[in-house]
């Protein structure tokens, strides 16, 4: 980092962290909450300050283009913009955090809402094999374990920053629900859930977009038996 520009490159490296996090990264997996984006973030900006003040002679060079703007004579007009922005940012943020909203309590709204008619009664059409079972676990790793957890608990590291938080597959037990359900919900993710008991928060991406027909049956083979339990049948 430059010391004459080490603000300037601070900014660019902070910017350029939000843009990989937010817009690169769920391009190769599932999106990072932005509760973790926000905490990498801070993180980032405290190595910066610490990397910036090892040396006051660096402290003062980092500091001097926000002293020249804020206590010089010669750009009395993008002074005045920068303190006009910042108090209306800081508001915006806080109207956004408190506002009221119209939207039903996420407690209200439909936990399990019906699929559409051709996912209705789908079974897996994979034999339940050893193999099988063993590919779906590799699979689920990959593309589900980091929110869905590594004991399909719904505790994996990136999904405490959801909300609604990822499921429980041994709580909200996937015994209840049909195999044609889970492969609609992983299919189809947060995208495809219908209007009713909208807005929906889910952060599930749409696997159909990522995975084929046959890894996301073997998924749902390795969901059922890392939770322990059975799918629910029509009998």
């Amino acid at each position: 980092m430059k010391k004459q520009s080490a603000i300037v490159n601070a900014i660019g490296l902070l910017v350029g962290i939000f843009v990989f996090l937010k817009f690169i990264v769920p391009n190769f997996t599932a999106p990072i909450p932005s509760s973790v984006i926000y905490m990498y973030m801070g993180v980032a900006i405290t190595g910066i300050l610490i990397f910036v003040s090892v040396r006051d002679e660096d402290w003062s060079r980092f500091l001097s283009p926000i002293q020249i703007l804020l206590e010089g004579k010669e750009q009395p007009v993008m002074r005045l913009v920068l303190l006009s922005i910042i108090p209306l940012f800081a508001g915006y943020i806080v109207f956004g955090a408190v506002a009221p909203t119209t939207s039903p309590p996420s407690q209200l709204r439909s936990v399990h809402p019906s699929p559409p008619i051709e996912f209705v009664g789908l079974e897996n059409p994979l034999p339940k094999t050893l193999e099988n079972i063993e590919e779906g676990k590799e699979l689920y790793e990959a593309n589900c374990q980091q929110c869905h957890g590594e004991e399909a608990d719904g505790k994996g590291p990136e999904g405490r920053g959801y909300f609604p938080e990822p499921m429980n597959f041994k709580v909200e037990s996937l015994s209840i629900i049909q195999e044609g359900y889970a492969f609609w919900r992983i299919s189809k993710g947060g995208p495809g859930l219908p209007p009713e008991g909208a807005p929906w928060d889910s952060a599930m991406p749409a696997w159909e977009d990522v995975l084929t027909e046959e890894e996301i049956w073997k998924i749902i083979m390795a969901e059922y038996d890392i939770a322990g339990v059975e799918p629910r049948t029509w009998e």
